[in-house]
């Protein structure tokens, strides 16, 4: 009503992360940072304190924003990509470069692991698409989304959207977006729509 912090809480300092905040139906706000040595974390903190519950770290960055939801099994779940962003399309480190990403699901009441799913290893300088002529500088994964039955949409710099079982994590299926992504993949009732550096999909539910 004020406008009034009621917490605050101090990030790990001289670093950032693009990504957001989420908040749980069980009272946890969740967010996203990195550490100095390009490190990542995800963050449990309690809303109306802003004690830590727990916190989950990853050898790359925490670079997009988690969601949370509820499995087929009824379990809160957290789910958010890690890697390490692409950089500029330099035509001299061509070859040189190999990001690593994974999309992780963790208990959003303890943080442990409850499933993995990681996309090919990017071996670019730059993200899918970019060029010197139209540079592209998506963060590697999109924050991702969550559908009433409980899977995940979340495009990838290598260029790809996949949709994963919630429950699973297994690959239900993927589509080529032939360049990076920002942002999260839109879900409406029997619809997904991706927009990537290049071009804009619809997906509609077949009867």
């Amino acid at each position: 009503q004020t406008g009034k912090p009621n917490w605050i809480v101090p990030g790990f300092g001289k670093t950032f992360t693009t990504g957001t905040a989420a908040v749980g139906e069980n009272g946890l706000v969740f967010t996203a940072a990195n550490r100095n040595d390009t490190s990542g974390a995800i963050s449990a903190f309690e809303v109306k304190t802003g004690k830590l519950r727990w916190q989950r770290n990853f050898p790359f960055q925490a670079n997009n924003a988690p969601a949370t939801y509820r499995d087929r099994n009824g379990r809160q779940l957290v789910v958010m990509g890690i890697s390490n962003n692409a950089g500029f399309p330099l035509p001299w480190m061509e070859g040189k470069e190999t990001f690593k990403g994974t999309v992780y699901a963790v208990d959003a009441e303890t943080g442990e692991d409850v499933w993995a799913f990681s996309p090919p290893d990017w071996k670019h300088a730059a993200a899918a698409g970019s060029t010197m002529e139209e540079i592209c500088l998506p963060d590697a994964f999109t924050n991702p989304s969550v559908d009433a039955s409980g899977t995940v949409y979340i495009g990838w710099m290598g260029g790809f959207v996949y949709a994963i079982d919630g429950t699973t994590g297994k690959l239900l299926s993927q589509w080529e977006t032939a360049s990076g992504m920002q942002g999260a993949p839109a879900v409406a009732d029997g619809m997904l729509v991706v927009t990537s550096c290049l071009r804009m999909a619809g997906f509609v539910k077949s009867l």
